[in-house]
């Protein structure tokens, strides 16, 4: 991956740490930690900034469903913060349709 390149996954986690993702998965009765190995995103390949937790008592029966609440939840903030980065992306892989 590019040196510039790598900065799209970091200011994505920045921003994704700044945002008040970690106050919505609060207030949607969710609870949240931080990733454990957010600054090594280079040397880890790991870009999870935070990890939603649902409570057993919201928890769906498989795997797909709980995406899906916590999506319904929470994605418009990480859309808004995608969003953000698409002239940066758009530099890098061309136009894209967004």
């Amino acid at each position: 991956m590019g040196q510039g390149l790598w900065r799209i996954p970091t200011e994505l986690v920045s921003a994704i740490l700044d945002s008040k993702l970690s106050q919505q998965a609060l207030k949607k009765g969710f609870d949240y930690r931080v990733g454990r190995r957010v600054g090594q995103i280079r040397e880890t390949k790991c870009t999870e900034p935070i990890r939603v937790i649902i409570p057993e008592s919201q928890l769906k029966l498989t795997h797909e469903e709980n995406i899906a609440v916590v999506h319904s939840a929470m994605g418009s903030i990480v859309d808004k913060l995608v969003k953000n980065l698409t002239p940066e992306l758009d530099s890098y892989f061309g136009k894209t349709n967004a």
